[in-house]
């Protein structure tokens, strides 16, 4: 347990995860889980917690870029599975993307409510969206790079989090998103599955969840060059 003092070292917090596990959850979560163990139920605290992981993340002025449907029922995880085509990387036809195949799947509906933005007066080009009778490109542009940002942050929440529960993820936006969005009865895109949930240990992470004769390729990861400025 590793403790962390403020200045007058009386009120102490102590971090449940170390660095060196926080550093082991990050390499974990870099890895997709194609396969899962559907025999065992998420506790309802984790969802709380993805929940919390995927709501309370910053977003730009605080603006919901998103809806998160957050969806355990297995029929309707079926059905959305089967929307998910997929090449396979044999050559041998289509296959789906069984990464949403989870004991949870959080899907990401588009969503813009801009109050904060017209109520605070706070970005221009945002706001010129809701002047009467005006709106340019350059603000919907704005909104659209915003919007990825957001979905961007939580769903990284949601990887690093799950990580450290020792849970496996996957994200797919390879989806018939027309039949995927009536499926779902969204009004707006979905703009990212991403599925949550207990690694079937008896096989290997990539390998398809229901098609045993589907193995996933893995690529070498490229280097992020980082420079450090002191």
């Amino acid at each position: 347990m590793q403790h962390y003092y403020t200045e007058d070292k009386e009120n102490i917090m102590e971090l449940k995860f170390t660095p060196s596990d926080i550093t082991k959850a990050i390499h974990r979560s870099q890895h997709t889980q194609r396969n899962f163990d559907l025999s065992k139920q998420m506790p309802a605290e984790h969802l709380e917690l993805f929940k919390t992981a995927a709501t309370q993340c910053p977003s730009k002025q605080n603006v919901a870029h998103y809806k998160i449907h957050m969806i355990t029922n297995r029929d309707v995880i079926e059905r959305v599975h089967a929307l998910t085509p997929i090449a396979r990387h044999d050559g041998k036809g289509m296959t789906s993307n069984s990464q949403v195949l989870a004991n949870l799947l959080v899907v990401f509906e588009e969503y813009r409510d801009m109050s904060n933005e017209v109520d605070q007066g706070r970005n221009d080009e945002t706001t010129a969206l809701y002047a009467e009778g005006k709106s340019d490109q350059r603000a919907y542009d704005v909104l659209d790079r915003d919007a990825n940002v957001a979905v961007g942050i939580a769903a990284g929440y949601l990887n690093l989090v799950g990580g450290l529960m020792g849970y496996g993820t996957g994200c797919c936006q390879c989806m018939d998103e027309p039949a995927v969005m009536e499926a779902l009865g969204l009004t707006g895109r979905p703009l990212l599955l991403m599925g949550i949930g207990f690694k079937n240990e008896d096989l290997n992470r990539r390998v398809h969840h229901s098609q045993p004769d589907v193995v996933f390729p893995t690529r070498q990861k490229q280097e992020i060059l980082v420079e450090f400025v002191a």
